[in-house]
């Protein structure tokens, strides 16, 4: 150790810099990574967690409305007058009476027809005593003699409940002469004189496929899972029956020990550690859990992990190199100012330097030419503020000569006077143009909502119908999760207007051109579609149009232009053809919003 200081001590002044700055410099660098790759770390365990807790109450939410929904449908059968009279008729009063029986049927049947009209129920079944002419009819109507040798029927009767669930299960229907898979709800009908009477069943079905699919949507983890039993350990529905299979044992062990929380806890199952959330579904012997492996919240690592190697590597050979810059340059002096000096134009003399002290020529050179930079820095500080204080004077000037509230002023003026006139027509004309150009002007902001700029779109549309007598038809298939997004300012719109004015060239004048626009996600990404029924363009042509050299598209080849400028060159415009003839264009931007300085 005491060699390795004397060595050090008897370095050459530019070699001690050179090791200080870099010793300096690598730990800060090292430890800004550590400290991002643990913070990363963290947020990602964050929005995970959040992320589950969403997807988790949202199943939540479904599975009750569902639940309801079917509760409610078997209530309405349970209690309906029409029905209990139907039912509570004796044998020997009915039984030979076709036309009575017909009629009690028709009855129940338009019954249950409206029931299903207005609730989300895949079928409804009454089982009904034999002696029922239509008790085998095995769609509407079953068998409930037949029924009561099963052991749903045994469960059901000895219970104290008025109704239990089933698990999944084929269900066979005549009506459509095949089976499919529900979850049924069965419940008794008593007779309201004699409450110990069981006078038929009802069951009430939903498809287990639409389970399946919301449990499928709840996983938010492809290696989790989200599952659904009852309490005598049935499953239900199950996202991901795979890990079920392999850790339903641990957890049923859990439950065994103590309740598990309604909120995340982390537990250890099967020798591995799950983030695992349940909670009871009201109104059924249901329980829904989820099960994250702890493995998903430090996937971020390996995600990370290469890409912060890559940086610290690239920050090291700066940091290398920065180091030796430094040391360099506060060592050589003299000739690092000799040759900057020598660049320096307009009349500035060649300045020689002795290797002295800190106060001799070499001090007075530096300070010197520090005085000659800081001079140049300033001119061209004020040369540069004068260049931007010139141009916003232009561009106040040109936004003057279009003044927005002159020219609202005025589409206000035409429509009083219009109103005046009973031209209610140029009154509609008025208020669209002035709408058209505030969603245009956009408050001089260069971004907009994806809302505001279907909205400018409408105008538009608006706007040529009163010209060309509603030859422009618009059909959105925008969710309304994306109308929040933002997007460069008015791309839309001219894509619209150069459909129109491209798609009905050759057309007859009575021609109707059929507009349409569809948002969707894709990813990170959001795309939004603009497709026309128009004269259609070639391969060639939807090649060409974007090509500054080839193409003649301006105004959409500025507007690809821009959205590369400000997302990035994955993003923009893309053209291809359609089913109508037409043409589709697509643009590409990403969620959220870009910042153009």
């Amino acid at each position: 150790m005491k060699k390795i200081q004397e060595r050090f001590f008897n370095a050459r002044i530019r070699t001690k810099m050179l090791v200080s700055y870099m010793l300096i410099l690598l730990i800060a660098v090292m430890a800004v990574c550590l400290l991002m790759y643990i913070y990363m770390n963290q947020v990602y365990k964050k929005q995970l967690l959040y992320s589950a807790s969403q997807s988790f109450e949202q199943a939540e939410e479904f599975l009750s409305y569902r639940i309801d929904s079917v509760l409610y449908v078997s209530d309405l059968l349970r209690v309906n007058d029409d029905i209990q009279k139907i039912l509570e008729k004796d044998k020997e009063e009915i039984e030979g009476d076709i036309i009575g029986q017909n009629l009690d049927m028709i009855t129940m049947e338009n019954y249950i027809y409206s029931i299903c009209n207005s609730v989300d129920i895949y079928q409804i079944s009454l089982y009904l005593p034999s002696y029922l002419m239509y008790s085998n009819q095995q769609v509407l109507f079953r068998n409930l003699d037949i029924f009561r040798e099963t052991e749903e029927y045994k469960r059901l009767m000895d219970g104290n409940e008025f109704g239990i669930w089933l698990p999944p299960q084929k269900l066979y229907s005549a009506d459509t002469n095949k089976s499919v898979k529900v979850i049924s709800y069965i419940q008794s009908i008593r007779d309201m004189s004699l409450l110990n009477r069981v006078i038929a069943v009802v069951r009430v079905s939903i498809r287990s496929q639409d389970i399946d699919e919301m449990m499928e949507k709840s996983n938010i983890t492809a290696s989790g899972s989200v599952w659904i039993e009852n309490h005598n350990g049935e499953l239900i529905s199950c996202s991901n029956e795979e890990l079920y299979q392999e850790i339903k044992d641990g957890v049923q062990d859990l439950w065994a020990e103590n309740d598990l929380p309604e909120e995340w806890t982390m537990e250890k199952v099967e020798g591995n550690n799950y983030f695992i959330r349940e909670t009871d579904i009201p109104r059924t012997d249901w329980k829904l859990v989820a099960v994250m492996p702890s493995r998903e919240l430090f996937r971020i690592s390996e995600v990370l992990l290469t890409p912060l190697l890559i940086v610290l590597f690239v920050l090291i050979v700066l940091v290398v190199a920065v180091s030796i810059f430094f040391s360099q340059t506060i060592t050589s002096r003299i000739s690092h100012l000799a040759a900057r000096m020598e660049s320096v134009e307009d009349g500035i003399p060649h300045l020689e330097a002795k290797e002295q002290g800190a106060n001799d020529e070499i001090g007075q050179l530096y300070q010197s030419f520090q005085y000659m930079s800081n001079r140049l820095e300033e001119l061209m500080n004020k040369e540069y503020e004068n260049g931007k204080a010139v141009k916003h004077a232009e561009l106040r000037a040109l936004q003057a000569q279009i003044n927005p509230h002159f020219l609202y002023n005025t589409l206000d003026l035409i429509n009083w006077e219009a109103l005046d006139c009973g031209a209610t027509r140029i009154t509609k004309i008025s208020r669209a143009l002035a709408k058209f150009y505030k969603l245009s002007l956009n408050k001089g902001k260069e971004f907009s909502k994806v809302r505001e700029e279907l909205e400018h779109v409408r105008y538009y549309i608006m706007i040529q119908n009163f010209r060309y007598d509603d030859r422009l038809q618009l059909t959105e298939e925008v969710p309304e999760s994306l109308m929040e997004y933002e997007v460069l300012h008015i791309v839309l719109q001219p894509l619209v207007e150069n459909s129109f004015v491209h798609g009905m060239a050759g057309k007859p004048e009575t021609a109707i051109l059929e507009l349409h626009i569809r948002g969707y996600e894709e990813g990170q990404d959001v795309i939004l579609e603009v497709a026309d029924n128009g004269s259609g363009m070639t391969e060639e042509q939807m090649e060409n149009i974007l090509d500054e050299e080839k193409g003649n598209g301006y105004g959409v080849r500025n507007i690809h232009t821009r959205i590369r400028l400000v997302y990035g060159e994955k993003y923009g415009l893309e053209y291809t053809g359609n089913e109508w003839g037409g043409v589709t264009v697509r643009i590409r931007f990403p969620k959220g919003r870009g910042i153009i300085e």
